[in-house]
């Protein structure tokens, strides 16, 4: 399993297991935990499977005692969408549009 931070404020901690990626986000009410308890209490923003993932600079550190990886930006691809994880979570939907076949990718923002 891995752990990685995520956002430039340390927004989200995402669990790795194989294929599989949980999001979580702090709530206000564990700010006095410590620093893993402080993203495990908190809520699920994201649980879902990936076919692919990509790290934007990872660094690794220690974080409360635990041995974590922060990144600024976090990119997954779950079948036809890819989801760009920063301060906030990006979905982009691919789709072919056109008589030529050209991509074009809409965006929406999950807050």
């Amino acid at each position: 399993m891995n752990k990685i931070v995520v956002g430039d404020k340390a927004t989200f901690l995402a669990e790795i297991h194989k294929k599989h990626l949980i999001l979580y986000k702090p709530d206000k009410y564990s700010k006095k935990e410590d620093a893993y308890e402080r993203y495990s209490l908190g809520e699920i923003v994201l649980d879902t499977d990936f076919m692919s993932i990509s790290v934007k600079k990872p660094v690794t550190y220690n974080l409360g005692g635990y041995k974590m990886v922060r990144t600024s930006e976090l990119i997954i691809t779950v079948k036809d969408k890819s989801i760009c994880i920063t301060d906030k979570i990006i979905k982009e939907k691919k789709e072919k549009k056109g008589t030529k076949g050209i991509k074009r990718t809409r965006k929406k923002t999950i807050s």
